[in-house]
């Protein structure tokens, strides 16, 4: 059985505060988008295991959040073990939440495929163990995220452009190495729903932090500027870069970085 995990991009970001656990409080508007990785799973004998298997952009994940969410189902239930194959679509290390959609993909898929019964609020509880992206994944439609990515408030709202493109340097970023250089400003305002429909005001916090590990963002954005993106902005803490577009872009030939495209 094939199923598709897809990928997410922030459309603005503000660091809030800083929680006594270590974790930052966010402030952010999640958009879905197509990009997506694919997952084929195949029961196997027995009960209690999974086995994964790699390719695409990546031929191995350490703790993989797959094999992390098909453990803490297991736990308490009886799940048959399964074989899965994840071709890898979404880069790691880009902000655009490849892993943690993976993971809350299976929680779905498997509570489907063995008559689990879990609702919403029961699969949220477990991704909220896995990742802080996860729960958003479960609801998968334009949300405003606050807490640690773990509040999730959908909105009825469509992007008013017709093209995506994204760029991403080679360089993989960690979320904790750009949080730990992050400088946090006091008596930052979270983001109201509305605030989405001015897209102008909507900027990522972590964008100048992350410039400084990685230099290519920089140019990235330059890039989707000569380009003609509308609208240009990291996607959580990198390092990718996506712009957006009212008419189908013209890729340049000898762009040096991974680069995706669609209409949206």
């Amino acid at each position: 059985m094939i199923y598709y995990s897809n990928a997410k991009i922030n459309i603005g970001l503000r660091v809030v505060s800083k929680r006594s656990d270590g974790y930052h409080n966010i402030n952010s508007f999640f958009y879905p988008i197509s990009l997506s990785d694919i997952l084929e799973i195949v029961p196997a004998k027995g009960y209690g295991n999974i086995n994964v298997s790699y390719s695409g952009l990546i031929q191995s994940i350490e703790n993989d959040l797959i094999v992390r969410a098909y453990d803490l189902l297991s736990k308490n239930h009886k799940i048959p073990s399964i074989d899965v194959h994840l071709h890898k679509n979404i880069p790691i290390g880009s902000g655009l939440g490849g892993g943690s959609s993976n993971a809350a993909h299976i929680l779905k898929i498997l509570n489907t495929l063995f008559s689990l019964n879990l609702g919403i609020d029961e699969l949220i509880s477990y991704s909220k163990k896995i990742g802080s992206d996860c729960p958003f994944f479960l609801i998968n439609s334009c949300s405003l995220i606050s807490g640690t990515g773990d509040v999730i408030k959908p909105l009825s709202f469509r992007l008013n452009f017709d093209f995506i493109v994204i760029l991403k340097p080679d360089d993989i970023l960690s979320t904790k190495e750009v949080f730990t250089n992050f400088r946090l400003t006091k008596n930052i305002k979270p983001y109201k729903k509305n605030d989405i429909n001015n897209l102008d005001s909507l900027k990522n916090d972590l964008e100048t932090t992350s410039e400084k590990i990685c230099h290519e963002i920089i140019d990235c954005k330059k890039v989707l500027k000569k380009m003609g993106a509308l609208y240009i902005s990291m996607t959580g803490s990198g390092s990718a870069v996506y712009g957006f577009f009212n008419k189908k872009p013209i890729i340049p030939e000898r762009i040096k970085y991974w680069c995706w495209t669609c209409e949206l």
